[in-house]
């Protein structure tokens, strides 16, 4: 903003170019101003001469001749210079102002802006990515920059640990992947990086007991253009077959998706490593459109994850936290939304669904959750999840029956097998809460 209310930036320095020669005049006359008396000094020091017959200045010591002696001093004059500067102000105002305007970072060379964008640091790497959108809108943006830039998003998009843009890198490859201009190399990478799928499976579990895994895809493509499809086979442990199958098919758009299952089970206490062969499909297109989608790739894979079994002598893996004071925290942690129900033909059996979410859990939580209607319970599944700070979505459905209400309570109970059947919980709350007039949206039956 202008330091001048009512003028612009131009009428500043139109103000100023005028005044400019002025305020020189003020100045010169002010700071050098013709000297005045017949006495002589010393040019250098201006030390008064008069009467010295010396050949050297007794002050610096410059030899006195006809050049280093003039007559006369100079007197300052303030008001002229203070004058001189008033009149240059405008014009030094304009010049700030034009410095502290203009975008500097717009005339950085645009192999140094990728290279920004390619930066850990999260504000460097943003203001680079500004940048190069605009220059890519406006046409700026050179075939060789773009090819550049196309590489250093493919190396982003693939790598196990990415930077803070990893978003703008991939829906820049969206965007010149729709555009046609990927090489073939390019795009056969540009898919084949576009799902990264992991194991994760609970670290600790005892002998014989079911073994709690979860498959994850995350999608480095944009959804909007892509929906994946992956399909769970074998599961082996330590490289030999169990006789199972992960049975799930997952579908679906996102930033990440999952498929759980707890179906295998180890007996030999000590270190060991699951195996899952996984089959993936990358479709371009909508997902709500699934029939006019493309296969654009597809894969067999494995994932796998390392875990411990314990003897059934080992101490137990999961602790209980009995204390009733945290019941107030844990409610307040918690929010029920989005129930609804959906209903299977003409049959009196409905499928009751919804979320509950848990914002910073003071303490690991796990529970088996259930839908009340006046006097009747149904069970909605399982919730569970530690205590790290963090936001979770859970999601939660069974099947009740006729008649229902506009509203139901829905309990918590604190549950070991709840616990147990988790990746990662080995504490929890034991206690009960419960979320009274709960709203769900019911679906009309069909006719």
């Amino acid at each position: 903003m202008s330091a001048f209310p009512g003028l612009s930036f131009a009428a500043i320095v139109i103000c100023g170019l005028i005044l400019l020669p002025l305020g020189l005049v003020f100045l010169k006359v002010g700071l050098w101003p013709r000297r005045q008396g017949d006495a002589p000094h010393c040019r250098k020091c201006g030390y008064n001469l008069t009467g010295l017959e010396s050949a050297r200045c007794p002050e610096c010591g410059t030899t006195l001749d006809k050049r280093t002696v003039v007559s006369g001093v100079r007197r300052r004059r303030p008001g002229l210079i203070l004058a001189g500067i008033a009149s240059l102000l405008p014009l030094l105002a304009g010049i700030v102002l034009a410095i502290t305007d203009v975008n500097w970072y717009r005339l950085r060379p645009t192999t140094w802006v990728i290279s920004d964008a390619q930066s850990s640091a999260a504000g460097t790497a943003r203001k680079a990515w500004r940048e190069l959108t605009r220059r890519e809108k406006d046409g700026s943006l050179s075939v060789s920059h773009r090819h550049r830039l196309i590489e250093a998003s493919l190396r982003e998009q693939g790598t196990a640990a990415p930077g803070p843009c990893l978003n703008e890198f991939v829906d820049f490859l969206g965007r010149n992947y729709a555009a046609g201009r990927l090489s073939e190399r390019q795009t056969q990478t540009f898919l084949q990086q576009g799902m990264r799928l992991s194991l994760h499976v609970r670290a600790r579990v005892r002998a014989g007991c079911e073994i709690p895994y979860t498959v994850r895809t995350e999608m480095r493509v944009p959804y909007e253009l892509f929906w994946q499809g992956m399909t769970g086979g074998d599961i082996s442990i330590d490289g030999v077959p169990t006789g199972h199958q992960a049975g799930f098919d997952s579908r679906g758009s996102g930033t990440l998706l999952g498929s759980s299952g707890r179906r295998v089970s180890c007996d030999a206490p000590g270190k060991h490593t699951m195996t899952i062969a996984v089959h993936v499909g990358l479709y371009e297109g909508n997902f709500s459109e699934r029939e006019a989608s493309d296969l654009r790739y597809e894969t067999d894979t494995s994932v796998e994850a390392a875990f411990e079994v314990l003897g059934p002598d080992a101490e137990d893996i999961v602790s209980v936290v009995d204390d009733s004071a945290l019941k107030e925290e844990v409610t307040a942690c918690i929010t029920p939304r989005d129930f609804r129900t959906r209903s299977w033909g003409r049959s009196d059996r409905i499928n009751l669904e919804g979320m509950v979410d848990i914002a910073s859990a003071p303490v690991g939580v796990a529970f088996e959750v259930f839908a009340r209607f006046g006097r009747r319970e149904f069970s909605l599944g399982s919730i569970a999840c530690k205590a790290d700070g963090s936001h979770h979505s859970s999601g939660v459905n069974g099947t009740v029956t006729e008649p229902l209400g506009e509203t139901f309570d829905l309990i918590l109970r604190g549950s070991r097998d709840a616990a147990e059947s988790s990746l990662d919980v080995f504490e929890f709350w034991e206690g009960e809460v419960i979320f009274e007039d709960v709203p769900v949206q019911l679906e009309p039956k069909p006719e």
